[in-house]
């Protein structure tokens, strides 16, 4: 949560969290299909139109002036700033340490936000490929587990300044949506919430922000990722 952490700080916006739903013992569910099987490779072109439309995410975080702020093709890395690896899984999407090694060949990303520094909403929406949908379950595999090593319990982002602590909601892993909430200690209003699910071959991971965000946004819009892409 390193990209948004920082930005935070430069505008003095503050985080916060919400729980997140019941926590069933799921397994990835391609979206519409029988099983983690049964779906078609996802072709690297579809990956850019998998992304939502900034109308699209506007409309689920029920903002009107959020636009693109960042395109990546690349990973982050918060590994340096996290002691414990699995909430490096929990901190956001992308995370370089989460997916190497595990054979991933294409990823899109993209930060939005209102323009300027009056930013209210934000949401980091990104998909990674995988040469297999067996190698995408197994990443939403070995995810769960991390996932639920650090659900309920805090962790330190260490940083410049003072740290940033965090402590997390418990793990929902409902009909193959993993999500998870987390609050900044301290700070007031500002809700978080992280999803991740897999369609085919491609992993979805999405963060969605927002002052007194209570509906489960991140999961909306992880879904309807999963929906295109299936």
């Amino acid at each position: 949560m390193r990209r948004l952490a920082i930005a935070l700080a430069a505008v003095g916006i503050g985080l916060a969290a919400t729980g997140c739903a019941t926590t069933t013992n799921g397994s990835p569910a391609l979206a519409d299909q029988a099983g983690p099987l049964a779906a078609p490779l996802v072709a690297v072109a579809a990956l850019d139109r998998s992304l939502l439309s900034t109308a699209e995410i506007n409309a689920v975080m029920a903002a009107t002036g959020m636009t693109v702020h960042t395109s990546r093709q690349d990973m982050w890395d918060d590994s340096p700033n996290i002691a414990d690896m699995n909430c490096v899984a929990v901190d956001g999407p992308a995370e370089d340490k989460m997916y190497t090694g595990r054979g991933w060949t294409a990823m899109r990303a993209q930060v939005l936000q209102e323009p300027g520094d009056a930013w209210a909403h934000y949401v980091l929406q990104s998909v990674v490929a995988f040469p297999s949908v067996a190698d995408a379950a197994a990443f939403f595999t070995a995810s769960a587990k991390s996932w639920r090593a650090c659900s309920n319990r805090r962790f330190t982002y260490t940083r410049p300044g003072p740290d940033k602590v965090w402590t997390t909601a418990q793990v929902s892993n409902a009909t193959g949506m993993l999500a998870i909430s987390l609050v900044l200690d301290g700070v007031k209003h500002w809700i978080c919430q992280h999803a991740l699910t897999v369609a085919g071959d491609v992993a979805v991971e999405v963060q969605a922000c927002g002052y007194n965000q209570t509906d489960p946004a991140a999961v909306t819009i992880a879904g309807k990722i999963a929906a295109k892409l299936a």
